[in-house]
């Protein structure tokens, strides 16, 4: 089984290995959009480098990509 998010496919096995926060991130991306990593602290009440951690693994694993500089990074679904 495949999920697609908007235009995006997210395999069962993928899903299945990610984290709760993992997958946290991936729903709040798919409702918005994007996500930065003060929103990623917000939503999942954890530290910025917690944070940044879980968005760094879902980059290494081509689910997310990063877009902009300093401040303004988000991250967005591939």
């Amino acid at each position: 089984m495949v999920v697609t998010f908007r235009k995006y496919e997210i395999s069962d096995e993928i899903i299945k290995e990610l984290s709760d926060r993992e997958k946290k991130i991936i729903e709040h991306i798919k409702k918005e959009g994007k996500i930065s990593r003060s929103e990623c602290v917000e939503l999942l009440d954890v530290s910025s480098a917690t944070a940044y951690r879980d968005l760094k693994s879902l980059e290494e694993q081509g689910i997310v990509k990063r877009k902009g500089k300093s401040r303004n990074i988000v991250y967005e679904l591939k």
